[in-house]
């Protein structure tokens, strides 16, 4: 912690050296406190384990973890108590656990020595706020009681999972503190123990008298709870009872107002007097604002203004300002199709449904260059008017900010004589009428999932206003969601749109931090922490479709617990009836569980209700696919084009429509056809070199790639489809090359899957060491919460070393996955890798109990293809090993394509038909492997061996130059691999033999 003064610094170094003297287990050592040139530092214990709010993100704790670790921490604090230090930071993020279960109570940086007075002045809020006494919020004199306080919050977030003070605004979480009781743990968590729950509540009580007033009395209780002595004696304060009685006015001001107030530790002003506690809050619906003069509104005049009052009034604590969003989304699920303003005649339905005690409406009069504006505030029950006003002015951001301070009057918000004055419109929006034009723009294409032409209307907002924070949030979910249509790097210009607003603390409330937040934890792969931050979100604001879609994003891409996804993504199209991004998880759901025929009705449904809207044909499109009915697939695209022929999601299917059906010559010509027709989109030029794959015409498709680069050169996408193309041609050095400048230009991608891409290369080559040395890179780079991927890379880890003849490396990755806390997928990707050793080694009775636990782990998830799949790998092996070969092929033709997972069994079951001496059979499969179009790290296996396979048939035929030749070619390709690889010395001796 930075001091500013001299002064300051050295306040600081005393209060440090006090707390470096604490010398207890259960407290983090201080070796030093110095100063180096111009750097101040303090250097402490290292210790190697993960922080208790990183654990409960991770697990449900049991009993005894909590009272373990609360003892522990307790024992700490005691120690700091004892030596007349006060922590006043105790929150999750500063106790650390290690795999042993050692607990350290770690950043004294806020400690103060019981006998100075105000020694430290640093510049920064007090404490995290959610864990801050109610002393510490009204800035009144802490003891060792705020620690016991703020430990008690440690204690209810251990067993409920969450915090109980969650505010949308840090303003609203510093009332709650203060005014409001916490959330019943039993309603969180139905399992949690009674005189446990009976201990939170006194250790958290508002007033310190009613505490446990030192921490041996808290010890002493949960002591007895290990023990089984303890006894519910705790005679419970009511709440209700201390909470205060009024509060000050001054929880109006806006949100940007409190926190510097808090910054200077000016918190007293906080609580007093006022009006009566928060279950009394207004809350408003900003309703439609009418131009007379031009009802169409080409230039969003009333759809800005009602904007505007909204951020203008979003900031008051104790007043709730519906979103627009919001209101429009309740709009649509009372059947309107009006898309850019509020229907005047279902306005007072709006706000009853939104749960708005008031509406606000108007109308705007345009003349010259003077504006009008008039407001009615109107009570929702009865229709009575509260209040009406007319401003008149040439600035419409003033005439807002002079609108919003009399609404502030109308319903009793007004602020005191002493309060800050409220940031002007223009400061939290933006001051340019200009960019919002281009944002509402902007919201139009976004809403239409057109997410290409929304990124160049954001950007034309942000270019005119640079910190906008509203447009940079928008701009970032359409660079996120269009990457699988937009081949640009979407994904790290998302990040880096969300981390300008994060950074420079471009947001209005809570809300909108959490929102930002979540999508970049999302984008960057953390779904463990994403998952954390909605759930946090939806806690507070059950109506938030974004946290409903973000939560469904974690669960699917996370842990892949699709009956959460769904039941997250159903909530989410539940608040917005046409939430297109949210339906295209469901009916990705749909195709998981190969429930293609709800699909189908689900889909046509969405089409009878909107016959003009593009998304019902393809979302009935997907599922066709599903069914293999091609044909019928082809046409329902084509019918979806004559109603969007932009959308570059359609030419995606097609492109594999065109695949299925075999149809490349007439690809080709489709693709050409409107490309003429100027609509030269990249996906096109993507359908005419799949195509030319699909012919073998690779140099062709080679140089089809390379026009798409130059077209748009800042795409990874470009470069990965050029660098799979070049290895289909055997060119491995242009296709590496290819990934060093993904590694240069697109760093982050690079660190979260590139250098996985490239590991297909490798594993091709035979270079498997190389692939594990990118694993290794791979792991240095994740948190400890990524523990699905983290079992993806340990479970390739282990297929590596299996390839090597590593069997024990093997079997140490693989059980390091399978008893983790990880997704089923990954634990039974880890059996099916444990199998494949376990057959080298002819352990047909362990492979049966692989076999047995994949079929009892599986049997809760029937009918969802990948897990029936990985169940029918597992069993493939079994009687492989076993040289059951009837009942192997059986598990093989049960296996659905899914992925081309099953394209890699093609290997074995060519092995098995040459066992058979059915070498006809043998080469179908044979060739099989070596179709172009199969993805690249399933192809970068089975390819190189067709050769080896094909050998071993010439051999058992007589045509020896042929299998030599065979041979000399894999060879060849793995000249540059690992020489002591079975695989390779098997080839090797059987070339040398002939």
């Amino acid at each position: 912690h930075l001091a500013d003064s001299a002064e300051d610094l050295e306040s600081l170094y005393r209060e440090a050296r006090s707390a470096s003297q604490l010398n207890h287990p259960n407290i983090t050592t201080i070796y030093e406190i110095a100063h180096s040139g111009k750097f101040n530092f303090i250097a402490m214990e290292c210790i190697d384990g993960e922080t208790l709010k990183s654990k409960i993100q991770r697990e449900v704790l049991s009993l005894e973890e909590i009272v373990h670790i609360s003892i522990a921490t307790l024992n700490g604090i005691k120690a700091a108590h004892d030596n007349k230090i006060i922590h006043r930071d105790i929150k999750t993020e500063n106790i650390m656990v290690t795999e042993s279960g050692l607990v350290k109570v770690m950043d004294f940086g806020l400690a103060k020595n019981l006998d100075r007075e105000n020694i430290t002045k640093v510049s920064k809020t007090l404490g995290t706020i959610a864990y801050m006494s109610p002393e510490q919020v009204e800035g009144s004199k802490v003891d060792q009681r705020s620690d016991i306080y703020s430990f008690g919050i440690v204690l209810y977030e251990m067993v409920a999972g969450r915090l109980p003070f969650i505010g949308e605004h840090e303003a609203s979480t510093l009332y709650s503190i203060v005014n409001e009781l916490p959330p019943d743990i039993k309603t969180i968590n139905p399992n949690a123990n009674p005189n446990l729950i009976a201990i939170i509540e006194k250790t958290i009580e508002k007033s310190p008298d009613n505490r446990y007033q030192n921490i041996s009395e808290l010890l002493d209780d949960l002591n007895e709870l290990k023990g089984g002595t303890f006894k519910r004696r705790i005679n419970k304060i009511s709440w209700l009872s201390t909470l205060p009685k009024k509060i000050n006015r001054t929880w109006f001001v806006s949100g940007f107002i409190i926190i510097l107030l808090i910054a200077f530790a000016s918190l007293i002003q906080l609580v007093g007097r006022g009006m009566e506690s928060a279950r009394n809050i207004n809350s408003l619906a900003v309703l439609n604002f009418d131009n007379i003069q031009e009802p169409n509104d080409p230039n969003r005049l009333g759809q800005i203004l009602q904007e505007l009052i909204i951020a203008d009034l979003s900031e008051i604590s104790d007043l709730k300002v519906f979103s627009s969003q919001r209101l429009f989304d309740i709009q649509k699920q009372l059947g309107s199709d009006n898309r850019n303003s509020i229907d005047p005649s279902l306005a007072t339905d709006i706000a009853l449904k939104a749960g708005a005690e008031t509406m606000l409406t108007g109308n705007v009069i345009q003349t010259g260059n003077n504006l009008i504006l008039t407001s009615q505030l109107i009570t929702t029950s009865d229709g009575s008017i509260i209040k009406s006003h007319q401003v008149e002015g040439i600035d419409i951001y003033s005439m807002v900010d002079e609108l919003t301070a009399q609404i502030q009057l109308d319903m009793q918000l007004s602020v005191g004589k002493d309060e800050p004055i409220d940031v002007a419109v223009a400061d939290k929006t933006t001051s340019s009428m200009n960019a919002f034009q281009h944002y509402f723009i902007g919201i139009d294409y976004f809403n239409d999932s057109h997410f290409d032409e929304a990124i160049i209307e954001f950007n034309n907002a942000i270019e005119i206003d640079s910190t906008f924070s509203s447009a940079y949030y928008k701009l970032a979910l359409a660079q996120w969601w269009s990457q699988s249509e937009l081949y640009n790097e979407t994904i790290e210009n998302a990040q880096r749109s969300l981390s300008k607003i994060l950074n420079g603390s471009w947001y209005r409330t809570t809300k909108e931090k959490l929102l930002a937040q979540g999508a970049l934890e999302l984008t960057k792969y953390n779904y463990s922490e994403a998952e954390n931050i909605y759930q946090q979100l939806i806690d507070f604001l059950s109506d938030e479709k974004e946290a409903w879609y973000g939560l469904g994003e974690a669960f699917f891409h996370g842990s892949k617990d699709m009956d959460k996804a769904s039941d997250a993504f159903e909530r989410a199209v539940e608040l917005d009836p046409e939430f297109t991004i949210a339906y295209r998880h469901i009916f990705d759901i749909y195709s998981y569980r190969k429930a293609y025929d709800s699909g189908i009705i689900r889909a046509t449904q969405l089409i009878e209700r909107n016959s003009d809207n593009v998304w019902g044909y393809i979302f009935l499109g997907q599922m066709l696919i599903g069914k293999e009915d091609y044909t019928q697939a082809k046409k329902t695209f084509t019918d979806a084009l004559q109603i969007d022929n932009n959308l570059k999601i359609i030419f995606q299917y097609l492109t594999n429509i065109f695949i299925e059906l075999e149809q490349f010559d007439e690809g080709i010509t489709f693709a050409n056809t409107l490309i003429k027709s100027n609509n030269a989109i990249p996906q096109l030029y993507q359908l005419i070199a799949q195509m030319y794959i699909g012919k073998n015409e690779i140099p062709r498709a080679i140089q089809t790639y390379k026009t798409v680069l130059i077209e748009a050169p800042n795409s990874y996408q470009n470069l990965l489809n050029l660098a799979n193309t070049y290895q289909l041609n055997g060119d491995h050095d242009l296709a590496i090359a290819q990934f060093r400048k993904m590694e240069r230009d697109f760093p982050e991608f690079w660190k979260s899957k590139g250098m996985i891409l490239l590991s297909s290369i490798y594993i091709e080559q035979g270079r498997y060491k190389d692939v594990i040395g990118l694993i290794e890179e791979g792991l240095s780079y994740l948190k400890e919460s990524d523990l699905n991927t983290k079992a993806d890379l340990l479970n390739s880890w282990a297929f590596l070393s299996y390839l090597l003849g590593d069997y024990n490396t093997a079997n140490t990755k693989v059980d390091q996955v399978i008893s983790s806390s990880v997704s089923l997928n990954n634990q039974l990707i880890g059996y099916l890798v444990k199998g494949m050793v376990l057959l080298e080694d002819n352990n047909f009775s362990e492979l049966f109990n692989i076999m047995q636990v994949a079929q009892d782990s599986v049997n809760q998830h029937r009918g969802e293809s990948f897990f029936d799949i990985l169940n029918s790998a597992i069993r493939f092996n079994y009687y492989f090993a076993k040289k059951d070969y009837n009942s192997a092929i059986a598990e093989f033709d049960n296996m659905d394509d899914e992925g081309d997972f099953k394209n890699r069994y093609n290997y074995y079951v060519a092995l098995i038909h040459i066992e058979l001496k059915d070498y006809p059979k043998a080469m179908e499969f044979i060739n099989a492997m070596r179709k172009p179009l199969i993805s690249s790290d399933v192809r970068s296996f089975i390819y190189p061996r067709s050769f080896y396979l094909e050998g071993l048939v010439n051999e058992a035929v007589g045509n020896i130059e042929s299998a030599k030749q065979n041979y000399q070619t894999l060879l060849g390709i793995w000249q540059d691999g690992d020489k002591e690889a079975p695989d390779y010395q098997n080839v090797l001796q059987r070339y040398t033999s002939l």
